[in-house]
Order: structure tokens, then sequence, then C-alpha cells
């Protein structure tokens, strides 16, 4: 393909097969805020296309391998009927080298024709790194909308690529990236354009939402700021003008509002649920939501039309809570679970376990708060810890009684060792497998537990069977739809808390 018959006001996005089959609302906003500033660009969604013939694959080489080729021969049809001259891909963790694949590929038929850039919440905790794939030609961190336009830009006047608001190359050296810029204002952004979306190649029925970017909380062992500067809301107006359109264009009964906490602004939520509620909208919503409820807004939520809540407490233990800096009281959170089941709402409760400075005691702090709790949550899930990069406790790791970090590679999770061999993985996969046993056995699928039986009875198992099984746990969203052995628990909560529209 000669570089001629590119179109320099054009670009891709394209999602790459390995995480959960939902509908990319980050390309849709890219998408949506590009063509605004006059920049044409296609979303090919490889994600949905390729992902559940992925994961049925299992680990055999050969068939991944294929699967890739495949995905990649589609995204080339696209290229040359499209044209563009950049080429963005959206990455997240399970997905990074998969990705990669594919743009060397890209990169091996079209050369420097054609600009790689990728984007997405893992290059946020990758950085520069990620240029150390000589086919990726920039990387943008955090939010993608100025970054890429900025990019968009240059090309478009002939300039050079490089800039403080991503990552590229100079002299063969790694530029750029140090500064951040966001559009203040969402209200400024459009919404998200799912215009080259199938909808019905997703296998539940709902659209993604967002009131907000970013999080007020802390947490030791997340890396949100990486992703988000801040935190900023969108008008009340703006948000239910979204809803209109997915409701009235889109036929949408069933709305995923996927912010960091959906009540991080509770007087947002308010006015929100208030205005659904006036102006009648019949939907059902779902959301993250942070463990301190009333009785009036789990009401006011229930009538608006909330059915589902993702609550994440992380553990039992005040002590614990207050060192991860959650900002959540425990006995507060045992309320607000009894008031959103009172109130008609379903819960799915997230905890995680072995932290290097928990002991026996907090644990089991944790066990009695779920069994004290069990009876309010339709769902319980459990992970063990995971340290990922770019966090608080991995700039601090000896704070934490953590002594020892060594990344894996381009993954999210790193190995460590700590000062309390008591709480090393064994320990921690045989109590992850002693809750399972009691709480929920339909979690995961029979290969699953076998995976566990043996790591945890093995000594020598290797450590990357240990990790497959560690992000296997940390990720157990990842496999919305995907049935390949028994039924994953939180399909059939998601259909019964929403079968009063899917009927």
């Amino acid at each position: 393909m000669k570089k001629k018959i590119l179109n320099d006001s054009r670009l891709m996005i394209s999602t790459v097969p390995g995480w959960e089959p939902v509908m990319p609302v980050g390309p849709a906003y890219l998408k949506g805020y590009l063509e605004a500033h006059g920049f044409e660009t296609k979303i090919i969604d490889l994600n949905a296309e390729f992902t559940e013939e992925l994961f049925i694959s299992g680990n055999d080489p050969k068939k991944k391998r294929k699967i890739l080729d495949n995905a990649y021969d589609l995204l080339k049809k696209e290229i040359r009927s499209y044209s563009p001259y950049v080429v963005g891909f959206s990455l997240h963790e399970p997905t990074f080298l998969n990705g990669v694949y594919l743009i060397k590929k890209l990169k091996s038929d079209f050369g420097k024709d054609i600009i790689t850039v990728v984007g997405g919440p893992h290059i946020s905790y990758l950085k520069s790194r990620a240029l150390d794939f000589h086919a990726i030609d920039i990387a943008i961190t955090g939010e993608g909308e100025v970054p890429l336009l900025t990019l968009m830009q240059k090309i478009k006047l002939g300039e050079t690529l490089q800039s403080p608001l991503y990552y590229s190359r100079k002299n063969q050296k790694v530029v750029g990236g140090d500064t951040h810029e966001y559009v203040d204002a969402l209200d400024d952004i459009p919404f998200p354009d799912f215009s080259d979306l199938d909808f019905k190649r997703y296998p539940f029925p709902f659209i993604i939402s967002l009131f907000s970017r970013g999080c007020t909380k802390k947490c030791i062992f997340c890396g949100e700021p990486y992703v988000y500067s801040c935190c900023r809301f969108r008008s009340v107006d703006n948000i239910i003008q979204e809803v209109k359109r997915n409701v009235d264009d889109y036929g949408f009964k069933i709305i995923a509002f996927t912010d960091t906490l959906a009540n991080a602004n509770p007087a947002l939520l308010k006015k929100i649920c208030n205005r659904i509620i006036d102006e009648k909208y019949d939907i059902n919503w779902m959301a993250q939501i942070h463990p301190s409820l009333s009785d009036s807004q789990c009401k006011t939520m229930y009538k608006s039309g909330a059915r589902l809540f993702y609550i994440s407490p992380e553990t039992g233990s005040q002590k614990i809570a207050e060192i991860m800096k959650k900002n959540v009281d425990i006995k507060r959170t045992e309320e607000s679970l009894k008031l959103v089941h009172n109130n008609g709402i379903k819960s799915s409760v997230w905890y995680i376990l072995g932290f290097p400075f928990e002991t026996s005691t907090e644990i089991r702090e944790t066990f009695d708060f779920m069994e004290k709790t069990k009876r309010y949550s339709e769902e319980i899930l459990v992970s063990p810890f995971g340290l990922s990069i770019n966090t608080p406790m991995y700039f601090n790791p000896e704070k934490f009684g953590i002594t020892t970090v060594k990344e894996r590679g381009y993954h999210l999770y790193c190995t460590y060792e700590t000062k309390n061999p008591k709480l090393g993985f064994q320990n921690q996969m045989k109590i992850v497998l002693e809750y399972y046993k009691k709480y929920n056995p339909e979690a995961y699928t029979s290969k699953m537990m076998s995976l566990v039986h043996q790591i945890i009875t093995d000594e020598n198992a290797s450590r990357d069977e240990k990790f497959l099984l560690t992000e296997s746990f940390q990720f157990p969203y990842k496999l919305y739809g995907v049935r390949y052995d028994e039924d994953y628990s939180y399909i059939n909560l998601f259909l019964e808390c929403f079968k009063e529209v899917l009927k």
C-alpha cells in the first residue's frame, strides 16, 4: 500500500481479543470526540469477533495463534478498505501481548505507511515500557481524547510527531509522556459513538454510560490515579440526555453505569435518579457503589431502576480497611448491604484476601463479616491479593511487609516475597478454596478447581501456573457471557436481576 492513498484525516481504533465481550466505550468516546474535531474515525471490535473463540481454545498456543491470525486478516481487510493513516489499539492487561502480536504483523505488512498507537488501561500502567516493542510508534496514557487529537492535528499539519502528551521516539530514544491533559468539562465531550458496532454481538443487552471520570478514593493497591488525574462529574442534564438517547434511539432498557463509584457524588446521583423517575424512563440499571448508603438513598435508587450493585468493601476488618485507605466503615458497610437487600436491589460483594500485612486475626474477621452479611449478598467474590505495578504499595513495599518485588514482563501483577511466610501464595489459595467450597461452589469451572487443588498441594507448582490462577481470580468478570464448561454464577445473577425487562 502506498502512503499516498492513505488518508491523514482518518484513523481506525481496534480492540484486541482477550477481554470481556462488552461494547468498547473508550474507543466509542474517542470516535465521537475526534469526529467532532474533523477526523474520520472507525472502530473495529476484534474482541467481540474473536474473544469467545479465543477462550474456548484454552492455552493451546497453535490455536491461539491461528485465531489471532484470523483477527489480523480481518483487520488488514478493514485497513485496505478504509485507508487510515493511524491505527490505534485499546489494550487491557489480558490483551496486551495479543495486541503486540497484531501490531507486529501490521508493521510487517505496512511499515512506516501506518502509524501505530496504543492506549487503554494497561498502557497507563506500563507507560514508556510499551515502546519496548518497536512496532508501536505512540503510547498514550490516561484519557485519550486530547493526546490523540493532538497527534492527528500534527499529522494533518505535517509537523513532527513528538509531544509531551504521549510517548514517542526521537533519534531512537523514547521522549514525551510526562504531561497529561484532560477535558475538564466532561459535558464538552460528545456522547460515545457506537455507530460502527453491532449491539447484537454482545452477550448481555445493556449499554454502558458514565456519570464521572476518576475516583475520590486513594486505595493503596489501586492504580486509578494513573488513568485519571482527578475526579470530574458530568451535569445532570447531560447525563439524562444520554439516557434518553440510549432508550429512544438505541432501544436499551438496561444501563451499566461503569463509574469507579456511582455514588462518589451522592447529591448528583440523587438528582439523576429523580430525573429518571420524573421523566418516567422505563429502565433498569447497575453500578459500582460505595457501601455508605442510607435507606432513603436506596429507596430512590430502586424507584429509578437500580437492580444490581457491585460493592467492594475488600475486607471485614476495620484495621485493614484503614491501612488500605479504603475509606470504608465496616459497621456502616454491614448496614448498607442490609439496606440494599431490603430495598430489592441485589448485590455482588467483592473481597480481597492475603494482603501482606494481614494476620490470621484480620483474615478471620473478614470471614466472620462475610458470614454475618451473606444473607444480604446474592453473590460473593473473593480474590487473592495481587501486587500491581505503579501503585502506592508497589512504590513503597517495605511499608507493607514486602521484602522483594519482581515484575513479570509486561503483566500487571508482580511476584513478591513477604516477611511473614504464613501469608504466602499457598496459604492464600487454601483460604480462597475453603471460602468457595463453603459459599460459592459454582463460581468457577471444574477445571479451575482442579488447578486450585494442584497448586495448593504441589510445592513445586510453577510460578506461571500460580499466576495463571491468580489472574483468573483477579478478573472473574472478564468471561461475561462465555460458557464453555459450566455457567458462571454472575451470569445467572444478571439474568435474575433484570428478568423483568428481559422477558
